[in-house]
């Protein structure tokens, strides 16, 4: 029974205050603190000081996410867009949301973007923007390339700007990856870029993933639909929120 209402609230984005569960449920911290235990070797959260975070649910393959509407995504990746300017070299990251960017950028016949993902290659050379794919194992729920090779290259970009999805963006833990190919992909992204612009709706703030990508003292634009109160806990000096 317990551990049903925990993963309820896990499923619901829910962090779990072990101190809290144990006077809510009338049992005891050790008790609480070994249900957290469970949760966490099955995959659901991970614990942290006081209780336990959720983890994601591995994502759908990209494309599978882009046979449905999503109209904030749509509008975000429009807003996104909006920061691009002919001349400048930008790094796109996968995933559907960039894709839907890269579908939305203007005509930019004196700029270059690189990228890991054929999709947003694709996109890119649609709209006559000089493109370099970056080549690769291809992960399943990103659809990018992967791999060391892939880091390697990215690594030789200077960029002047990059634009990354999100699978989870928590304030302290930062910017999270789950799939752990794709993690290193898009941590040197960021390390290649002068700028980092991260584009996520707001169903993933508050959320840790499995592994860390950027702190979010590494990003300089945020742009997203979550409210002012949910992205206040991301205000950094000289973070640049835009809001969708």
């Amino acid at each position: 029974m317990r551990q049903t209402i925990l993963r309820n609230r896990v499923a619901a984005g829910d962090t779990l205050i072990a101190s809290a569960l144990a006077l809510e449920l009338d049992v005891s911290l050790d008790t609480i603190r070994r249900d957290i235990l469970t949760l966490e070797e099955a995959g659901y959260v991970q614990r942290v000081r006081g209780g336990a975070v959720p983890l994601l649910v591995r994502p759908n393959p990209v494309f599978s996410r882009l046979e449905t509407q999503n109209r904030p995504r749509d509008a975000l990746a429009k807003r996104a867009a909006g920061l691009a300017a002919d001349g400048m070299v930008l790094l796109l990251d996968g995933g559907s949301t960039l894709i839907c960017l890269a579908q939305n950028l203007p005509m930019m016949p004196n700029s270059l973007v690189v990228t890991p993902s054929p999709a947003v290659a694709l996109a890119t050379l649609a709209n006559a923007i000089p493109t370099v794919l970056i080549g690769g194992r291809l992960s399943v729920a990103g659809g990018l390339a992967v791999g060391a090779e892939t880091v390697q290259a990215v690594s030789h970009v200077s960029a002047d700007l990059c634009f990354l999805g999100a699978c989870a963006l928590d304030a302290e833990f930062g910017l999270g990856a789950d799939d752990f190919d794709e993690a290193f992909v898009k941590k040197q992204i960021c390390a290649s870029s002068a700028k980092v612009c991260v584009v996520t709706t707001s169903e993933k703030l508050g959320r840790r993933a499995r592994h860390r990508v950027a702190d979010c003292q590494t990003i300089d634009v945020l742009v997203t639909d979550a409210s002012i109160e949910v992205v206040r806990a991301f205000e950094t000096d000289g973070l640049e929120l835009l809001h969708v």
